[in-house]
């Protein structure tokens, strides 16, 4: 894995000791650490909304300034986007039952997406399993617009939902590996993947990506 590479993944977790980036294979797939994510979300629970708020968007433009000089082979899964999003659905809380709509962060292709209910996953891209929150992976995605930025997105966090005052449990890797059971065990999951297109990789394929996720959290 190039050394940008690496750096793309460190400026996402924004923890620089959380070794939550590995390679996985060729297509260069960066694995997500539930453990050093769930840190990073009790971290900014203690900053509180403002701080977070200025922190992310200074990482963010890090990052995009760091890809746009170096950019990598290949994309890794995570964009700005979808870092942006997995923080603020788990950092804000709708006021509501759920989010009106998630990030406008594209598609991501690999998944069968034309079967997604948003009621069964609410904290899309993250699902969440027990105390576990995965992240859904692709090497792909599409997007028929521009994402939206965090000058976009934040004020409609702010204005649907409420800054979290608690922390989130951060998993052991017994606890994220059960979990990981418990999803492909999920009524949710299944439907998902019933009948899926032909375009789209198997099941296993997916389960096998997220599992990964379960073994390296620490």
């Amino acid at each position: 894995m190039s050394i940008v590479v690496r750096l793309l993944a460190a400026v996402c977790f924004l923890l620089v000791s959380s070794g939550a980036s590995q390679a996985l294979d060729e297509k260069c797939y960066l694995v997500w650490n539930p453990a050093a994510f769930a840190g990073a979300v009790n971290r900014y629970v203690d900053l509180g909304e403002a701080a977070t708020i200025k922190e992310l968007s200074k990482a963010i433009a890090r990052r995009a300034k760091l890809h746009a000089r170096n950019p990598p082979k290949c994309e890794p899964p995570l964009s700005t986007s979808t870092d942006l999003s997995a923080f603020c659905i788990v950092l804000w809380q709708p006021m509501k039952s759920r989010w009106p709509r998630i990030q406008g962060i594209g598609g991501l292709i690999e998944l069968p997406l034309g079967r997604f209910k948003a009621e069964d996953f609410p904290d899309y891209p993250l699902v969440k399993s027990g105390n576990t929150y995965f992240q859904f992976r692709s090497s792909i995605f599409s997007s028929g617009a521009p994402p939206e930025t965090d000058d976009e997105y934040f004020p409609r966090c702010r204005e649907h939902a409420a800054f979290r005052s608690q922390h989130i449990i951060v998993p052991t890797r017994a606890e994220a590996l059960a979990d990981v059971v418990q999803l492909r065990q999920s009524p949710e999951w299944t439907r998902l993947w019933a009948n899926k297109p032909r375009y789209v990789p198997s099941e296993a394929i997916q389960y096998k990506l997220i599992e990964e996720e379960a073994k390296v959290t620490r």
